[in-house]
């Protein structure tokens, strides 16, 4: 009897319409052109859509054939979950994971980190969050 009870209990639960909120990740600038051999650094945003969030993870990629990775650094106020899965930089793979917690969380769009970045190669390359 208790079996049923709890099957039609979490068979409501998922008939319940859901509310996921999810933080979009910007970078900034848009566009730049550095030389090989020079340094740039992109600022990584995190918009939490008008909804209070207290943490959030940005994973970016990038074509470790044209740039690597050189540091990354949080904002302040910004606490970072230092564990596998979570934080990681691969310039092998072309890979930059991090995520973070904001104590009192955020509601409007704010600056999770910068990423500086070194160009290898001449050629176009594109950094997605």
């Amino acid at each position: 009897m208790n079996a049923l009870r709890y099957s039609v209990v979490l068979g409501v639960a998922l008939l319940l319409p859901m509310t996921t909120f999810a933080a979009s990740m910007a970078l900034a600038p848009a566009s730049i052109s550095p030389k090989v051999e020079q340094t740039f650094t992109v600022t990584i945003t995190a918009d939490p859509a008008g909804v209070k969030g207290y943490t959030t993870r940005a994973n970016v990629s990038f074509d470790p054939a044209q740039v690597n990775l050189v540091s990354f650094s949080f904002a302040s106020k910004w606490i970072p979950l230092s564990q596998a899965g979570y934080d990681s930089e691969d310039n092998a793979k072309g890979i930059l994971n991090k995520t973070a917690g904001y104590p009192g969380g955020v509601s409007a769009p704010t600056a999770l980190g910068t990423a500086t970045f070194k160009v290898k190669a001449a050629g176009t390359s594109t950094i997605r969050v």
